[in-house]
């Protein structure tokens, strides 16, 4: 495995900095989508659409949690050494 470049840093920094915001946004789309709910009584295919899309984020949520943990994981492993001192 080779060594990390300033250039596999910044596509590191980048990706992470991808998740976190994409994590953000579905933790910010959450309480949105419950005050719409809220407001559809009248609109029981709308609102359904919306209970479902709901679903799908918190599944999305869950996905960008591990996926942070995971590399959280690799990221402390390699400033440890890791096994060989690379990433």
């Amino acid at each position: 495995v080779p060594m990390a470049t300033p250039a596999s840093s910044t596509l590191r920094t980048v990706f992470v900095t991808g998740l976190q915001n994409a994590h953000a946004l579905e933790n910010q789309a959450q309480p949105l989508m419950d005050r719409q709910l809220g407001r559809l009584r009248t609109y029981p295919e709308i609102a359904e659409r919306l209970r479902s899309h709901r679903g799908e984020t918190e599944v999305q949520i869950r996905r960008l949690d591990y996926k942070k943990d995971s590399l959280e994981d690799i990221f402390l492993k390699a400033m440890e050494g890791g096994a060989d001192g690379r990433v």
